[in-house]
């Protein structure tokens, strides 16, 4: 027979009767954690593409330590900042008149002189004729 007041797999016995041990719910450690190494690029991505101060600081905060050379060129973040560059022309898709068509509803934020708020816009791609 166990004494009272003795430890049983994480439960104390007083009086002949089992009790879960008091555990703080979330214990201070001593030291953040610290993580293993990351090359900027493999955590630049998956912070949604931050730059370079942002990832530094949210690595600083989690405990994450950069490594390697100071590579901050993205070919996703150069793409997304040539707004005018991209998409200028598409490639002609068809052979014949109407073989293939473009449309676009635009919605206006202030409504045009007979009142309407929306456009529809229809673009032949053989001809560009709009």
């Amino acid at each position: 027979m166990m004494e009272d007041d003795s430890v049983i797999a994480g439960l104390i016995r007083k009086n002949s009767v089992p009790t879960l041990e008091a555990v703080p719910d979330n214990p201070e450690p001593d030291e953040q954690p610290t993580f293993a190494a990351v090359p900027y690029r493999q955590i630049h991505r998956p912070l949604m593409h931050a730059g370079r101060a942002a990832v530094e600081e949210a690595c600083r905060q989690a405990g994450i330590q950069l490594t390697g050379e100071r590579d901050d060129f993205c070919e996703g973040c150069v793409k997304g900042k040539m707004h005018g560059e991209l998409g200028k022309q598409a490639p002609n898709q068809t052979t014949s008149p109407i073989d293939f068509i473009r449309v676009d509803l635009v919605t206006r934020l202030n409504p045009g002189h007979l009142g309407y708020k929306y456009s529809l816009h229809i673009i032949d791609t053989w001809s560009n004729y709009y």
